[in-house]
């Protein structure tokens, strides 16, 4: 009845546009550098949390 979008599927799709906004930075950039740094040390107890890169690639799994 509605083409109106999901929820969830809106915002995956802004955070999408915004991996690829931030893949299109300079690589000096410091949000870019922010973003897609891999921490190093001793994280907290239990599951660790996903970082942007794994984020998307489970969001495209969910899309296809």
């Amino acid at each position: 009845m509605y083409s109106e979008l999901h929820v969830v599927t809106f915002i995956i799709i802004g955070r999408q546009k915004w991996l690829g906004r931030l893949f299109r930075m300079q690589e000096m950039d410091p949000c870019r550098r922010l973003v897609l740094l891999k921490p190093k040390g001793i994280g907290r107890v239990g599951k660790p949390q996903l970082m942007w890169p794994e984020y998307f690639e489970e969001n495209l799994n969910l899309m296809a």
